[in-house]
């Protein structure tokens, strides 16, 4: 009996061992890496406790390393306190979310953000664009896994290395991508992004005018999101042109102008922060 009662002891003893290492077992260098990027001083997410510090002086909005966790939360808000973990898995850093938890599901965009930062990714400003068009457009990748049931929603992304992000060739903006009714007499101001193409419409009907952008240049995936964007908004002339404007060019003709490669000056009429990795185009419709 003493000798079972020995082992007992033991196996006892090993069995808290095992367990006192994985509670306070260290983060992985990506992990404290991702995490350091993430509250660094001027990341979105800082920028982002800046921006609400003004508003909600109350409020706290803190990041933590927890063992093989980064946990956010959220506190004296009035409408979006919790906390969310986000824990490394492998090669993927995975949090859940409850359905109809939007609250939390923003904060992949904070995530998403810190991982380029990490990597130091020259293409990095594309990462949510990106996430929009796989999520829009239904495609999988390796970058990031999604699983829904009943309960919500299970994200997985990839933190083992920069994101090859390869589906970006595939993405333009279209009817899934760009949810707006079609224009009418009421003036409106639309925005949308998928991989490498951002567009602004602002106007209505008889007077609109769009601001396409092109990480790295204009191309095909310009002209298609184009052509899938003036189908959805509608607006005056936009049969004529579906018909005469063929390929990306400039243009000067009856209800509508295209301006390809416009400045800086001319961009920043309709948005505030141009960005210099996007090449941009003006087009008009109306008198």
């Amino acid at each position: 009996m003493k000798k079972i009662a020995k082992i007992i002891t033991l196996l006892t003893l090993t069995l808290a061992l095992l367990l006192s290492q994985v509670a306070f077992a260290e983060p992985s260098e990506a992990l404290r890496g991702i995490y350091d990027a993430l509250v660094a001083e001027g990341s979105a997410f800082d920028q982002m406790k800046v921006m609400y510090a003004e508003y909600m002086p109350d409020a706290t909005f803190d990041a933590a390393l927890d063992g093989d966790s980064i946990v956010i939360s959220f506190a004296n808000t009035g409408y979006a306190d919790g906390s969310w973990s986000f824990t490394q898995d492998g090669d993927y850093l995975t949090a859940s979310f409850a359905s109809g938890d939007m609250n939390g599901a923003a904060l992949i965009i904070y995530m998403v953000q810190a991982i380029g930062d990490y990597y130091d990714m020259s293409n990095a400003s594309l990462m949510m664009p990106y996430v929009n068009g796989l999520g829009a457009m239904g495609l999988e990748s390796d970058n990031l896994k999604i699983v829904q049931d009943e309960a919500g929603e299970t994200v997985s992304l990839y933190i083992a290395g920069p994101w090859d992000m390869k589906e970006l060739d595939e993405m333009v903006l279209s009817a899934d991508t760009l949810s707006f009714d079609a224009l009418s007499e009421d003036s409106v101001s639309y925005g949308s992004s998928a991989g490498k193409v951002m567009l602004i419409g602002n106007g209505d009907v008889n007077d609109f005018t769009i601001l396409l952008g092109e990480f790295g240049g204009l191309d095909d995936l310009a002209y298609q999101s184009l052509m899938n964007a003036v189908a959805v908004f509608q607006p005056k002339g936009w049969e004529s042109f579906t018909e005469s404007y063929t390929e990306l060019a400039e243009a000067d003709a009856d209800g509508y102008t295209v301006a390809l490669n416009v400045d800086e000056a001319i961009v920043g009429e309709i948005i505030d922060d141009a960005n210099a990795d996007y090449s941009y185009a003006v087009i008009h419709f109306g008198e």
